[in-house]
């Protein structure tokens, strides 16, 4: 659960659609945070290489908005999550991620105990895009 701001707003009231990806960051990063159990993720940069949000209904400030994260794809060097911030059993938003593991600059392999975690937290039936 993630409480929007009312700096979050624009001048319609409205959830801001930066600040809605800036929400979908940080439950992503906690997300992360969680799974990463043996530190492997932490000491290596990860970045973002591609990121697609789309915006379903207006997000209305105040409100609590419940973030659901899972993998729907895990390569060799990077992973992909899916996003969905609800409010009220409605989906406002989702937002598809690839990330990256970077070590020293370049693309490195994803630790065996991330790998692991993919397959417990892994969303099937949707075919996401490299």
């Amino acid at each position: 659960m993630l409480a929007t701001r009312f700096s979050d707003q624009d001048p319609n009231f409205h959830i801001n659609n930066v600040a809605m990806i800036g929400l979908f960051q940080e439950a992503r990063l906690r997300f992360t945070a969680a799974l990463d159990v043996d530190g492997a993720i932490r000491r290596a940069t990860t970045v973002a290489a591609s990121l697609k949000t789309e915006f379903i209904q207006e997000a209305l400030y105040p409100t609590d908005l419940t973030m659901g994260v899972g993998f729907v794809r895990m390569g060799r060097t990077s992973w992909t999550v899916i996003q969905g911030a609800f409010c009220d059993d409605q989906c406002l938003a989702v937002c598809e991620v690839t990330v990256v593991r970077l070590v020293d600059g370049a693309p490195d392999e994803a630790p065996a105990g991330w790998r692991s975690q993919h397959a417990a937290f892994s969303i099937r039936g949707i075919d996401a895009q490299p």
